[in-house]
């Protein structure tokens, strides 16, 4: 009993002592017109601690990143024919003769190359087979400045005000208005890895590089489908500046 009493005399001391204190920083407060600054700093500790706590991404548990290797394909200007261009540069029936296949499914480097002719300069170009419905010529920007070309970045297919120039064949010339860019990065992947990974045909991840230069490539486009196999695809600029080669390991990153 004695025991009991001296804790709820205790208690009440503490209780007593507390209430006197928070009446004396209550009017501290309104003496000083305090109050609001408290509430102020106050609030906005709170704040910046749950931000600390929010952007931290091991506390962040809506956020998951998925990461998987793949297989670098470092690709350096080239050309892609049509029939109608093909016919003039090099004979009416004229067809490509493989020099080596490529990663792609059908697609190979050709023994036929072209020269690009501009104000600036000339440079030779190896075709790309097969042919295809429309002209394409992919430079890096080290060489479109070279030529003296805007040759913006686009991906594949998509030529409307793009760069033009003179294209020369060993049987004809022929000048094209449009149809030069500079490749944007992207990765191609078979239809069982892209579903593996939950990934599909027309999704932006990046690409973590290792190395001395590592970096991390923004924006890549996901191509992903029957006519495509598993690659990563920069041009010579972006892998000069990451010191890679093609055959090496980079590392897909996107947000799950």
């Amino acid at each position: 009993m004695n025991r009991v009493m001296c804790l709820s005399f205790l208690l009440l001391c503490f209780g007593v002592i507390f209430m006197y204190l928070i009446s004396k920083l209550q009017k501290c407060f309104i003496k000083y017109n305090a109050m609001p600054c408290y509430l102020v700093v106050l609030i906005a500790t709170k704040y910046k601690l749950w931000y600390n706590w929010k952007s931290n991404p091991k506390n962040n548990y809506e956020v998951k990143y998925m990461q998987f290797p793949l297989v670098l394909g470092v690709s350096a200007r080239h050309a892609h024919i049509c029939r109608e261009h093909m016919d003039i540069l090099f004979g009416a029936g004229s067809e490509l003769h493989v020099k080596k296949t490529i990663g792609q499914p059908g697609q190979f480097a050709s023994e036929e190359q072209i020269t690009l002719v501009t104000p600036k300069g000339e440079m030779k170009l190896r075709i790309i087979g097969p042919l295809r419905p429309e002209t394409q010529i992919e430079l890096a920007l080290t060489d479109a400045r070279k030529l003296g070309l805007n040759a913006p970045i686009r991906h594949s297919g998509k030529l409307a005000g793009s760069a033009g120039g003179k294209l020369i064949g060993p049987c004809g010339e022929v000048e094209i208005s449009e149809g030069i860019i500079v490749a944007a990065r992207h990765i191609h992947l078979y239809p069982e890895t892209a579903a593996k990974y939950g990934l599909k045909d027309g999704d932006i991840v990046d690409i973590v590089t290792q190395g001395e230069r590592s970096l991390t490539l923004h924006n890549v486009l996901v191509r992903a489908g029957e006519a495509h196999a598993d690659e990563v695809h920069i041009d010579t600029d972006e892998a000069n500046a990451c010191n890679l080669d093609s055959d090496m390991m980079v590392d897909v990153v996107f947000n799950k």
